[in-house]
């Protein structure tokens, strides 16, 4: 047994000098010297390139503290001093990384292109999906098929992707699997960032492949959530990974000047979602409440393994997904909506007289057996202080929204033109704003007068935003978001997102570049909006919306000529 330890322990010792060597290496002497990117004078410097900032988990306040404390230089040199910050920047419904990771490269919300969240399920096939594994987080790719990606559309450019799972199409992906992989195992997440910056080196390598260098390059830096969801928004330790994005940026705005790209790049920063303080006392596990209130079995957050998708259907009551501590999806299965005796199918039925009553005017009349028609599990969850507001849909574009002491009914028209209606529980106002008055259309469309109109409110943009996230059968039938301070899950102790709160849905996104200044005006913007303006820097000619490739949410913020007013 001693010779077996002997030859077993060298390799160990050998492997630990070695990640030791690659830590220092890789981690924080790298963030302090340029990065070395150097080109050859035959390679092809396009006239338009973007470079996207996608900094995970950065929310428009914690934005806004490190730039008056002075912590984003080089933010405020590259972007904000060259082009157009957006005023009210607001992310998706989920606010959670996949969902809106693949609708800022496809330009559609979470309810159209498919990915919902980091865990979904598809109560039709009985599919669970987990991405937060390292055996299936690149996985997400073939999920949203029916929706092209800009690195599709813009076949015949070179684009590179660095870090980030959601990247069909792309002519190039980085993912610095062994430094990387070190660094956050051993947790040092801003190694990670740092890396991200460091790769700009081997992009210019493999412009030598290409003869040119790249029209579109996506930088993913993924620390500042982690280091959120694990000590909070308000820790040094998210103070200093701001702090570290923002000289990555520095450094790569360094490497394009290298390059001689820097006055033709377009670059834009954004995020999917900012992070809220949470605490491992206050939580509330929806999944444990609805299996033991209901007495029937729940299956959550564990991926279905090929072939076991029938099973599943047949098993189990619900299905139940968590995302991101501040999210929760409810999936009621077969068994537990085939009995027309069941509770279930008594409240989806008073939810239908609800809707019919509405529009004729008569909902007082209804409200009180809406009401006695909730689940026994859905009115403990809602008398829970946990419980922001519980969203439910039975039918495609009617949405009934219940808080602890209120209800409202969104209709949705799909039109044309589309329209949404809100009808709000007399002296229980849930929104703010039950219509929208007509001089705010202005032209615009309704999805759009929404968002102008509750950008501010303590629901931004959730009228439009929530009858899109139903019309996919992937969100659920019933979806609970958390209130301030709360959690669904242990999983994330002192942060969490994917709530309909400012502090996780307001974001920051800026621009900056060719014919851009910061005095341009760019009120209000969404998270889809960022791959019809980036499309539309990058085509030679102006993007146009009747492209039969592009079926999108977004709109294109930015005009295509010199010209700094809009």
């Amino acid at each position: 047994m001693s010779g077996y330890r002997s030859a077993l322990s060298m390799p160990v010792i050998r492997f630990s000098l070695v990640a030791v060597a690659m830590l220092a290496l890789f981690s924080g002497c790298a963030a302090d010297r340029p990065i070395h990117v150097r080109i050859d004078n035959d390679i092809r410097r396009p006239e338009r390139a973007v470079v996207i900032f996608f900094v995970d988990g950065l929310g428009e306040r914690e934005f806004d503290e490190a730039l008056a404390e002075g912590r984003l230089p080089n933010i405020a040199t590259h972007i904000l001093a060259r082009g157009p910050r957006v005023e009210n920047a607001v992310s998706c419904i989920p606010s959670i990384t996949y969902a809106v990771g693949v609708t800022f490269i496809t330009g559609r919300l979470p309810g159209h292109q498919g990915v919902l969240s980091n865990k979904w399920f598809d109560p039709s096939t009985g599919r669970f999906e987990n991405y937060c594994y390292i055996a299936s987080y690149q996985q997400v790719d073939a999920d949203y098929a029916s929706s092209p990606t800009i690195y599709e559309i813009l076949h015949d450019r070179v684009s590179v992707n660095i870090q980030l799972a959601i990247r069909r199409g792309v002519t190039h992906s980085i993912d610095n699997w062994a430094t990387s992989g070190l660094n956050w195992w051993s947790q040092n997440y801003t190694g990670v960032d740092c890396l991200v910056a460091q790769q700009f080196e081997l992009v210019g390598q493999r412009s030598r492949w290409w003869g040119r260098w790249p029209d579109l390059i996506m930088a993913y830096f993924p620390a500042i959530d982690k280091v959120g969801h694990q000590a909070g928004p308000q820790s040094d330790a998210y103070k200093q990974a701001v702090a570290n994005v923002d000289k990555q940026i520095g450094r790569i705005c360094g490497a394009l000047k290298d390059v001689g790209m820097y006055e033709r790049t377009s670059l834009c920063l954004v995020s999917d979602h900012g992070i809220v303080g949470v605490t491992p006392d206050k939580l509330l596990d929806i999944p444990l409440l609805l299996e033991r209130s209901t007495g029937r079995p729940v299956w959550t957050n564990r991926r279905t393994a090929p072939g076991q998708e029938a099973k599943v259907l047949g098993k189990y009551d619900y299905a139940v997904a968590v995302t991101a501590s501040r999210w929760a999806a409810v999936y009621p299965l077969p068994n537990a909506i085939k009995d027309e005796r069941s509770r279930l199918a008594s409240f989806s039925a008073a939810l239908d007289q609800f809707d019919a009553e509405a529009a004729s005017g008569g909902i007082d009349a209804v409200q009180d057996d809406l009401r006695s028609a909730l689940p026994l599990w859905m009115t403990e969850a809602l008398a829970h202080p946990a419980v922001e507001m519980a969203a439910c849909s039975f039918r495609r574009g009617r949405v009934h929204v219940f808080t602890r002491d209120g209800h409202a009914l969104i209709l949705r028209t799909d039109g044309p033109p589309e329209r949404h209606t809100v009808y709000q529980e007399t002296g229980h106002t849930v929104f703010e704003h039950s219509s929208i008055p007509s001089a705010d259309l202005d032209g615009n469309s309704d999805s759009r007068a929404w968002l102008r109109l509750t950008a501010h409110d303590r629901y931004p943009d959730l009228v439009p935003q929530i009858a899109a996230m139903f019309d996919s059968e992937r969100a659920g039938n019933i979806v609970f978001f958390a209130a301030d301070g709360w959690d669904f899950s242990l999983a994330d102790p002192y942060g969490g997102h994917g709530s309909i709160l400012p502090g996780e849905m307001r974001v920051p996104m800026a621009f900056a570049g060719p014919g851009l200044s910061p005095d341009m005006s760019i009120p209000y913007a969404r998270s889809c909006d960022l791959m019809p303006t980036i499309l539309h820097r990058l085509r030679a000619d102006p993007y146009k919306a009747d492209d039969p490739r592009i079926d999108i949410d977004g709109i294109d913020l930015l005009p295509f000529s010199n010209s700094c007013h809009r």
